[in-house]
């Protein structure tokens, strides 16, 4: 859900950029026109409307690059998940039995990595998948 939610962002963000730059002069003219704002506190500022809107862009594109950083730390974590108990000494009477419940608990954390890189890998770019993945 969230790299549907980033991809959704980034779409949007590059539809307003699209729709600004695409205005005629006139309306270019228009967006410098000076309105109030009333923020979370209730405070009126007072604004150029280019200004505003841009600044409602640079707020869209960091929650968007957030979201990005989320899903890589959440990977990360994941692993932690897995791998972690496969590190600590277990208690068992014999290593065979050690040795049998690693591979189980590798072969797990494996089939979870593929299932992610597959989830992602059909909605993100290249570029962001490589961001998600490299190092691990």
């Amino acid at each position: 859900i969230l790299a549907y939610l980033h991809e959704s962002l980034q779409w949007f963000i590059g539809r307003i950029k699209e729709l600004l730059s695409g205005l005629s002069p006139k309306a270019k003219e228009l967006t410098k026109t000076r309105i109030q704002i009333s923020t979370a506190d209730g405070v009126l500022l007072e604004q150029m409307l280019c200004d505003a809107i841009n600044d409602r862009i640079g707020t869209l594109e960091k929650l968007s690059d957030s979201i990005l950083l989320v899903l890589h730390l959440e990977l990360r974590f994941h692993c932690f998940f897995h791998l972690l108990p496969i590190t600590i000494n277990q208690n068992s009477s014999t290593i065979f039995t050690q040795q049998e419940e690693m591979d189980k608990d590798v072969m797990e954390f494996g089939r979870d990595l593929t299932q992610l890189h597959s989830i992602l890998q059909s909605n993100l770019s290249g570029w962001k998948l490589k961001y998600m993945f490299d190092g691990l």
